[in-house]
């Protein structure tokens, strides 16, 4: 897992490149002095924004368990719902709000993504 990336993914650039596209302003990627760690932030606004892979935080629609070694992978993915729980109220608790968006989100229509982004910041 050590080659897991947690930066710079495929979404988070697609999602980087149609901010950029949609004309948005004044975010900053990759916050490591917030709770979460969010992937984009928007500082004036307080809007803290995530791109949550399907697989690595329990997609309804598009998570698959492993077949090998189940018992880890349910522990896993429960502690990381728990703390992607526990980053929203800690940002909650600084007066950010926050925007989760899903992989497969970002991947099938990323302008739409861009839309949701937009009227948070409104």
């Amino acid at each position: 897992m050590r080659a897991v990336k947690s930066r710079g993914t495929r979404p988070e650039g697609l999602l980087r490149l149609a901010l950029v596209r949609g004309a948005l302003r004044g975010w900053r990627i990759q916050a490591d002095t917030l709770p979460g760690k969010p992937d984009f932030i928007f500082e004036l606004e307080k809007l803290a924004i995530f791109v949550d892979g399907c697989f690595w935080h329990g997609c309804k629609s598009c998570y698959r368990r492993p077949k090998s070694n189940k018992s880890y992978w349910v522990v896993k993915l429960r502690s990381n719902m728990a703390r992607d729980k526990a980053s929203v109220r800690a940002l909650k608790a600084q007066g950010w709000r926050t925007l989760r968006l899903w992989e497969h989100q970002v991947r099938r229509n990323v302008d739409v993504c861009v839309e949701l982004v937009r009227k948070r910041l409104t």
